[in-house]
C-alpha cells in the first residue's frame, strides 16, 4: 500500500508540476496578450489621433474651398464688368452710326440742292449763249447793212457823215461784246466752283466709307468678343460643391443642389444677353447695308453729274471758238473803219487847202491838235478809271472769295472742334477705365500671388498627407504581420474576429480617405486650369485695351496739334480781315477827301455866278452846292470816323461768337461804296 502510495504521491506530484509548468505557460501568454492589447489599445488610440488630424486638416481644406468659392465670384463680376463694358462699346459703335447716317442724309439733301443749282446754271448759259449768238449775228448784219450803205452813197454822203458817232457806235458794240465775256468769265467761274464743291461731296462720301469700314472691322471685333465669351461661359459652368464637415452628409446634399440651381439660371441670363447683342449686330448689318445701297446712289449721281460738266465743257470750248472767230471780225473791221477814216480825213484837208486861208487852216489845227490832247487826256483818264474799276471788281470777288472761305474754314473748325470735344471726353473716359483696368489688374495681381501661396500651402499639405498614407501603410503592414503572428498562435475567435473588425474599418476609413484625397486634386487640378485660362484671357485683353488706350492718347496728342494749326490759321485769317476792311475804309476816306478838295477848287467859280442870289436868299456855299450838284454834296461825304473800325474789331473779341454775316456785309458795303466813289 505504502508502495502504491508512493507511486500514486509521485503520479500526483507529476500531474501537479505538469497543471503548474501549464498554468505558468498559460499566465506567460495571458501577460503576453495583455502586452499585445495594450499595445493594440495605443495603436487605436493613435489612430484616433490621426484621424482627428484628418478631419481637422479636412475642415481647413473645406475653408480653403469656400475661399476659392469667394475668387470665383469674385473673378465672375469681373468678367460681368467686362461685358457690361462691352455693351457700352456697342452702344458707342450705335451712336456713331445713327451719326452717319444723318451725315448721309446730310449729303443727299446737299446733292439734290446742287443738282437744281447746277441745271440752273446750266439754262442760264444756255440763254446766254443763244442771246450772244443773236446779238453777234444782228450786229453783223448792221456793220454789214451800214458798209453796204456807206459804199453806195455818194463822196458828199460820205463827207455829211459824223466820225465820232460812228466811233461812239463802235465803242458801245465792243462794250457790249466785253460785258458778254464778263458773264462768260462769271459763269466759268460758277462751272469751277461747282467742280469744286463736287469734289468735296465726293471726298466726304471716300470719308463716310472709310468710317463705315472702321465701323465694320470693330463690328467684326466685338463678334469675335462675343464669341469667345459665349465660349468661356461654355467652358466654364461652375460645378463646385459645398466641402463641409463629413458628418453633416444632409447639408452638404441641399447645398450641392443649391448651386446646381443657380448655375443654370446664370447661364441662361449670360445665353440671353449674347442673343440680344447678336440681335443688335443684325440691325448693325442691316444698317451697313442701306449705307452701301446709299453710297452706290451717289456714285451713279456723280457719273451723272460728270457726264454733265463734260458736255458743257463742249459747249464752252465751242463758244471759247466762237469769241475767236468774232475778235477776228472785229480787228478786221477796225482795220478797214481806220482807213476809210484816214480817206476822209486826207479829202477834209484837201478840201480846207482849197476854200480856207492859211491862218485860219493853222489856228483850227491848232485848235484841233489841243482838241485831240484833251481827247487823248480824256480817253487816258476813261481808261485809267476803267482799269481801276475792273481792279475793283477783281478785288471785290477776290475778297467775296476769300470771305466764303473764312465761313467755309470756320463752319469747318466748328464741326472739329465739336469732334475735338467728343475725342477729348472718350479720352477722359478711356482714361478713367484704364485706371480702373489698371486697378483690377493689380488686384487680380494680389488674388494670384495669394492663389500661389495657396497652392504652395496645399502642395505641402498633399506631401504631408502622402507621408502620412506611407506611414499608416507601414502600420498596416506591421499590424497584419502581427496578425498573422497572432493567427499562428491560435487565439481565442471572439479576439480575431473584433481584430479583423478593426482592421476592415481602418482600411475603410483609408479607402475613404484616398477617394476624398483623389477628388481634392481633381478639383484643384481643374481650378487651376480654369485659373490659367482665365489669366491667360485677362493678359490678352488687358494688352489690348492698352494698346487701343496708346492709339487713342496719340490720337489726342495728334488733335492737340490740330487745333494750335487752326488757332493760327483762324489768327491769320483775323488779321487778314482786318487789314482788308481798313486799307478799304482808309481809302474811301481819301477818296471822299479828295472830293472834298475838288469841290473847294471849283467853289470860286460857282459861287461868283450866284452871289446875288445868295444874299437874296441868305443861303452858304454848302446850300447853293446842294441846289446845283447834289450828287457832290457835303452831307454825301462820309467823313472818317473810328467808330465803324472800332465796331469792326470788337466783332472779333469772343472768337466763339463770330457773326460771319455781319463781317461780311461790312466789308461788301466798304467795297461797293469805295467802287462808287472811284
Amino acid at each position: 500500500m505504502e508502495v502504491k502510495l508512493s507511486y500514486i504521491n509521485d503520479d500526483f506530484k507529476k500531474t501537479l508540476e505538469q497543471k503548474n509548468s501549464e498554468l505558468h505557460k498559460l499566465k506567460l501568454e495571458l501577460n503576453i496578450r495583455e502586452e499585445q492589447n495594450q499595445v493594440y489599445q495605443e495603436q487605436t488610440k493613435l489612430l484616433t489621433n490621426e484621424r482627428r488630424e484628418i478631419n481637422e486638416k479636412y475642415y481647413i481644406q473645406n475653408f480653403e474651398i469656400e475661399e476659392m468659392k469667394t475668387n470665383y465670384q469674385e473673378i465672375e463680376t469681373s468678367r460681368k464688368q467686362l461685358i457690361q463694358e462691352l455693351r457700352q462699346k456697342i452702344d458707342v459703335l450705335i451712336k456713331d452710326n445713327q451719326e452717319n447716317a444723318e451725315i448721309i442724309q446730310k449729303i443727299n439733301i446737299d446733292i439734290v440742292n446742287q443738282k437744281e443749282i447746277y441745271e440752273e446754271i446750266i439754262e442760264r448759259q444756255n440763254n446766254t449763249i443763244e442771246l450772244i449768238s443773236e446779238k453777234f449775228n444782228q450786229d453783223m448784219q448792221e456793220l454789214q447793212c451800214r458798209q453796204n450803205q456807206y459804199f453806195n452813197q455818194n463822196d458828199a454822203y460820205k463827207k455829211s457823215l459824223n466820225p465820232i458817232k460812228e466811233q461812239q457806235w463802235f465803242k458801245e458794240l465792243i462794250q457790249s461784246y466785253h460785258d458778254n465775256v464778263v458773264q462768260l468769265a462769271q459763269n466759268m467761274q460758277k462751272q469751277k466752283q461747282n467742280n469744286d464743291k463736287n469734289k468735296q461731296l465726293q471726298q466726304t462720301i471716300n470719308q463716310q466709307k472709310q468710317q463705315i469700314k472702321d465701323l465694320s472691322d470693330k463690328f467684326t471685333v466685338l463678334q469675335t468678343e462675343n464669341q469667345n465669351l459665349t465660349k468661356k461661359l461654355e467652358k466654364h459652368k461652375p460645378k463646385i460643391p459645398s466641402l463641409k464637415k463629413p458628418s453633416s452628409s444632409k447639408q452638404s446634399q441641399q447645398d450641392k443642389q443649391k448651386l446646381e440651381e443657380q448655375v443654370p439660371i446664370t447661364l441662361l441670363l449670360q445665353q440671353g444677353k449674347v442673343a440680344e447683342v447678336e440681335s443688335k449686330s443684325n440691325q448693325y448689318k442691316i444698317q451697313l447695308k442701306l449705307a452701301e445701297q446709299k453710297i452706290d446712289q451717289l456714285k451713279q449721281a456723280n457719273l451723272i453729274y460728270e457726264q454733265e460738266f463734260k458736255k458743257i465743257n463742249q459747249q464752252n470750248s465751242h463758244l471759247q471758238d466762237l469769241l475767236k472767230n468774232r475778235d477776228q471780225t472785229i480787228q478786221e473791221l477796225q482795220k478797214q473803219y481806220k482807213q476809210e477814216n484816214q480817206k476822209i480825213i486826207n479829202e477834209l484837208n484837201q478840201v480846207q487847202n482849197k476854200f480856207v486861208p492859211e491862218d485860219k487852216v493853222q489856228a483850227l489845227n491848232e485848235v484841233i491838235t489841243q482838241k485831240e490832247q484833251l481827247i487823248n487826256q480824256l480817253k487816258d483818264e476813261i481808261q485809267r478809271k476803267k482799269d481801276v474799276a475792273d481792279q475793283f471788281r477783281g478785288d471785290r470777288e477776290d475778297q467775296k472769295q476769300i470771305v466764303e472761305k473764312i465761313k467755309k474754314q470756320n463752319e469747318d473748325l466748328l464741326t472739329e472742334n465739336e469732334k475735338l470735344k467728343r475725342i477729348n471726353k472718350d479720352n477722359e473716359r478711356q482714361n478713367s477705365n484704364f485706371k480702373e483696368f489698371k486697378e483690377k489688374y493689380d488686384q487680380m495681381k494680389v488674388q494670384e500671388k495669394q492663389i500661389q501661396d495657396e497652392i504652395k500651402n496645399i502642395q505641402e499639405k498633399n506631401k504631408q498627407l502622402k507621408q502620412d498614407n506611407t506611414r499608416k501603410d507601414a502600420n498596416i503592414k506591421e499590424l497584419k504581420e502581427k496578425i498573422d503572428q497572432l493567427q499562428n498562435q491560435k487565439p481565442n475567435d471572439s479576439e480575431k474576429q473584433d481584430l479583423i473588425q478593426q482592421i476592415k474599418k481602418l482600411k475603410d476609413e483609408v479607402n475613404r480617405k484616398d477617394q476624398a484625397i483623389k477628388h481634392f486634386r481633381q478639383k484643384f487640378e481643374e481650378k487651376s486650369n480654369e485659373f490659367e485660362i482665365y489669366k491667360n484671357d485677362y493678359a490678352s485683353k488687358y494688352a489690348q485695351t492698352v494698346s487701343e488706350l496708346e492709339k487713342e492718347m496719340r490720337k489726342n496728342e495728334q488733335g492737340k496739334i490740330g487745333n494750335k494749326k487752326y488757332e493760327n490759321q483762324v489768327n491769320m485769317l483775323i488779321f487778314l480781315l482786318k487789314r482788308i476792311y481798313r486799307e478799304n475804309y482808309m481809302e474811301l476816306n481819301k477818296g471822299n477827301q479828295a472830293k472834298v478838295g475838288v469841290k473847294a477848287e471849283n467853289k470860286p467859280k460857282n459861287i461868283a455866278k450866284f452871289s446875288e442870289s445868295m444874299n437874296i436868299l441868305n443861303l452858304g456855299p454848302e446850300d447853293l452846292e446842294e441846289f446845283l450838284e447834289p450828287n457832290i454834296s457835303v452831307s454825301t461825304i462820309k467823313k472818317s470816323n473810328n467808330k465803324d473800325l472800332d465796331r469792326f474789331e470788337t466783332l472779333f473779341m469772343n472768337p466763339e461768337q463770330l457773326d460771319v454775316n455781319q463781317i461780311f456785309n461790312m466789308i461788301n458795303n466798304v467795297i461797293t461804296e469805295r467802287i462808287n466813289c472811284g
